[in-house]
């Protein structure tokens, strides 16, 4: 095939890969954009209504104690993610080592890299780790918004003044505080999930972790972090 007629090949290609990648971009715009409308308007009913009632203060005391609860869940797991999925990434990796070499060839004699290498390759970089952080836990945090009243009744218990006749806590602690302590084990957990579903797919791309009906192998680095992350969760 001559030099012209491969152009002609890719450029279609190249056509219908940019119309998805607009296609996903619109889609992600207008989710966003209703998410936020949606938002907006409950924000909107709520206030007004409160304001009608007299208990504006009210308002604002839930809508700060759902800001912070929100603030507080995404900077916590966006931290345990980012580490987990940065320390997978510093992990030797065949994959990069090829296209290194690809890349730093003579010219006479350099090769066109795989190009499911080359996304791989990008899928690796720092950014997208973070990118996917952030996503993971913004829906983490997201969820954890609801309970933002279990952390306002901790932070303002008051003593029951009984204590229970087996472990002598105040009656107020179960009430108040061991609830708050109940969502943040179930955070935890969950957050120790998903990094290990990020840190295992980082693993994937990178060729240490392979299987196949023969035979499956995993590599040092990925049998060491998924130990450790397997260590935390049984604790």
């Amino acid at each position: 095939m001559s030099k012209g007629d491969a152009k002609r090949t890719m450029r279609p290609r190249a056509s219908v890969r940019g119309v998805a990648v607009a296609l996903i971009s619109v889609a992600v715009v207008l989710s966003i954009c209703l998410i936020l409308l949606g938002l907006t308007g409950d924000f909107l009913v709520d206030w007004f209504w409160f304001s009608e009632v007299g208990y504006l203060n009210v308002f604002w005391t839930i809508v700060i104690a759902e800001g912070a609860t929100f603030l507080a869940f995404f900077a916590a797991t966006f931290i345990v993610l980012w580490v987990n999925g940065s320390l997978a990434r510093l992990a030797q990796s065949s994959l990069t080592l090829r296209l290194i070499d690809d890349t730093q060839a003579p010219a006479g004699a350099a090769t066109t890299p795989d190009p499911s290498d080359v996304v791989c390759y990008l899928l690796r970089r720092p950014l997208v780790i973070a990118g996917a952080a952030g996503v993971l836990a913004m829906l983490v945090a997201w969820g954890e918004v609801h309970n933002w009243n279990v952390f306002l009744r901790s932070f303002y218990q008051v003593s029951a003044g009984t204590n229970d006749p087996l472990y002598d806590q105040d009656i107020g602690f179960y009430l108040f505080s061991l609830p708050a302590f109940v969502v943040i084990k179930n955070w935890l957990l969950l957050t120790l999930l998903l990094s290990a579903l990020l840190a295992g797919a980082i693993y994937w791309i990178q060729g240490e972790i392979e299987y196949n009906p023969q035979r499956g192998s995993l590599s040092p680095a990925a049998v060491a972090h998924g130990s450790a992350l397997l260590g935390c969760y049984s604790r």
